[in-house]
């Protein structure tokens, strides 16, 4: 299945604030529809199958994710305590991508069911859409080195800040250096994203069948990175490689009251998600429902 609808996917299931998630839960279907009708123009047939189909994955996300996110979530409360380690920063990224893996396998069967359906129309007009957010994406690589470096520091205290609360002028120079001193791979990942949609387009236009689809999108999504050119397989270990770097680096700045703060949300989070994955989902926006 397309990013678009993984990105939809992931987007719903973990907007930031735990206030937020019985609410994003409940309209999963309505978010989801709208950003795939905004790149497709769904036909109401369409329409309707595609929120039956999004409902069902919600649900099992509901029932069979939510309780593995909590149990890893008091992991991670634990591990902040005192101070990571290499080991549990490693295993942490281990334990993301091997989530992210789970969701994919589940959402290809959600995304071949509807690509199955699309026309040369539709095919079209999601060409025309993403060559509009292509063109905004590369619009970073043309920037000045200096500009680009800026907003990726910004990009990242800004998560930072979100997550453990305000830094300091010295956090935030010590962030500001290992930014600098990280690969910057975005223009590796915009590689990865036009590889990734001109093989997709390709494939649709081969009005392939529903189990075609599904088939050559496990073997692109499941398969790590085994489908990517060389190049692009170094770049993307190189990421999660960095990743692993920045948690340690960053874990070492954190004062008491910022370890606090992250905890005290990742709590509110686990407590969410628990609560949440034994609930019935309320009526969803658009739902005949009153």
């Amino acid at each position: 299945m397309h990013r678009y609808l993984l990105a939809a996917i992931v987007v719903g299931c973990l907007l930031p604030g735990c206030s937020a998630t019985s609410l994003v839960y409940d309209n999963l279907p309505w978010l989801l529809r709208q950003r795939i009708d905004a790149r497709f123009d769904l036909t109401s047939t369409q329409s309707s199958q595609l929120e039956t189909h999004i409902a069902e994955f919600a649900a099992w996300h509901r029932r069979q994710e939510l309780p593995h996110y909590a149990a890893e979530i008091a992991r991670i409360e634990i591990a902040l305590t005192d101070g990571l380690t290499r080991a549990e920063a490693e295993d942490f990224i281990r334990v993301f991508r091997e989530a992210r893996k789970r969701l994919l396998a589940r959402a290809i069967i959600t995304g071949a069911a509807f690509l199955h359906t699309v026309t040369d129309e539709q095919i079209a007009e999601f060409e025309a859409t993403h060559r509009e957010a292509i063109a905004e994406d590369r619009e970073r690589l043309e920037l000045p080195h200096d500009e680009q470096a800026e907003l990726r520091f910004k990009r990242a205290i800004n998560n930072l800040e979100d997550w453990f609360g305000d830094f300091d002028e010295a956090q935030s120079a010590r962030i500001r250096d290992l930014m600098a001193a990280l690969p910057d791979t975005y223009a590796s990942w915009l590689q990865r994203r036009e590889f990734r949609h001109r093989r997709f387009v390709t494939l649709l236009r081969k009005r392939p069948s529903r189990t075609q689809l599904e088939d050559n999108l496990r073997e692109w999504w499941l398969s790590d990175t085994a489908a990517l050119p060389r190049e692009m397989r170094t770049s993307r270990e190189l990421f999660w490689d960095s990743a692993v770097t920045f948690m340690l680096e960053v874990d070492a700045v954190l004062s008491e009251d910022q370890r606090a703060h992250a905890i005290r949300r990742l709590t509110g989070y686990r407590k969410d998600f628990i609560r949440l994955s034994k609930a019935q989902p309320g009526p969803a926006r658009g739902s005949s429902e009153s």
